[in-house]
Formats: structure tokens, C-alpha cells, sequence
């Protein structure tokens, strides 16, 4: 499972940006809004393994402010 995190400057604090039971796939920059698009598969069977039966799901990351995030699509 690929996870996706925010970091402070110094490194100490981490934020898990996508749900613990998703794992990670692509991401995709918009610079006009300064937003990460991130494509992630949800562990459906929950065996910790990504596999291309499970949805696909989209969220969105303000680069701003990561703590305002959320899930922008879900679909197969």
C-alpha cells in the first residue's frame, strides 16, 4: 500500500493525506489552483494489497493548506 503524507519544515509532524485504507496510484498538479489531484484504489477486501478489481478514487489536496483536502470522484 502506497501512502501519501504531508510533512512540517522540520520534519517531526506528519499528516496522512489519503485514508489510511487507500493506496496511492498517480497524482496530477493543477497550477492554476495550486491543487494535487491524487488517484488512489480503495483496499475493498481490506488484504493490504492494491489490485485492479478495487475502485479507483479521486481527491483533491490544497497545496496552500493541506489540511483541506477531500474526495473528489469515486468511480471503477
Amino acid at each position: 500500500m502506497r501512502r501519501f503524507y504531508h510533512f512540517d519544515i522540520d520534519a517531526k509532524n506528519k499528516l496522512l493525506l489519503i485514508p489510511k485504507n487507500y493506496s496511492v496510484m498517480s497524482s496530477e498538479y493543477d497550477p492554476e489552483n495550486d491543487f494535487m489531484y491524487v488517484f488512489a484504489r480503495i483496499d475493498s477486501n481490506e488484504n493490504g494489497e492494491m489490485e485492479y478489481e478495487e475502485e479507483t478514487h479521486i481527491f483533491w489536496i490544497d497545496l496552500k493548506n493541506p489540511k483541506n483536502r477531500g474526495l473528489q470522484y469515486k468511480g471503477e
